[in-house]
């Protein structure tokens, strides 16, 4: 794996996390 898609994996999950923050919140 490289560094590069690791850090997009990563900045995809911070994504998803705070999304799904949200979703939760608005409920």
């Amino acid at each position: 794996v490289t560094q590069i898609s690791y850090l997009v994996s990563a900045l995809l999950g911070a994504v998803l996390l705070n999304f799904f923050n949200r979703q939760l919140y608005s409920l």
